[in-house]
């Protein structure tokens, strides 16, 4: 059971498009209608330049840090 519910959280966290969600509320633009039209990573920074392609990113990579670390804790043995 502890397996599905971290599958389950897992998924709904990946959900989550940090590119649309920083292009919407700081630049106020779409970040998909623009460049390969792909929301993400790469597209944020090819477009409006490193500094909120690292935004994204670190994100990215705090999203699944608290997946990796939680589901454990939530979830022993």
């Amino acid at each position: 059971m502890a397996q599905l519910w971290s599958t389950l959280i897992g998924y709904v966290f990946g959900n989550f498009l940090f590119a649309i969600i920083i292009g919407r509320i700081f630049l106020k633009i779409d970040p998909a209608k623009y460049g390969s039209g792909n929301p993400g990573t790469a597209n944020m920074g090819a477009v409006f330049g490193k500094k909120w392609g690292h935004h994204d990113l670190h994100r990215r990579f705090a999203e699944n840090r608290n997946s990796i670390v939680n589901c454990p804790l939530s979830f022993p043995g």
